[in-house]
């Protein structure tokens, strides 16, 4: 089961994408909760800001199981966004993806 969630969706692209909101925020807008869900036997993700709408599967906790980000992206960059090499975002990138596949693979299996 584990295997086709994650064959229908590209992980790491998904990660990578909100990692991308967290360093080039649109309009300077702060992040306020990010992360992946499960619904309707499939994957998503999603990032709110501050002062925005909330995912409706999310904020009416409808999913399956989540896996909030916030924290777990800030740990990779607590020295900040600025100056990133594009080598520290694909290190982060991977080890935040193999963090998420072990959580989605514990949330499978209960």
């Amino acid at each position: 089961m584990v295997e086709k969630l994650l064959k229908e969706f590209n992980l790491e692209k998904e990660v990578t994408d909100i990692i991308d909101c967290y360093i080039n925020p649109p309009f300077n807008w702060k992040i306020w909760k990010s992360g992946i869900y499960k619904y309707n036997n499939s994957l998503h993700s999603y990032v709110a800001y501050e002062g925005q709408g909330l995912d409706e599967i999310v904020y009416n906790q409808s999913y399956e199981y989540i896996i909030e980000l916030d924290e777990e992206i800030r740990n990779y960059f607590d020295t900040g966004f600025e100056e990133l090499t594009e080598e520290e975002i694909a290190e982060a990138v991977e080890c935040i993806c193999e963090n998420i596949i072990e959580e989605i693979k514990e949330n499978e299996e209960n």
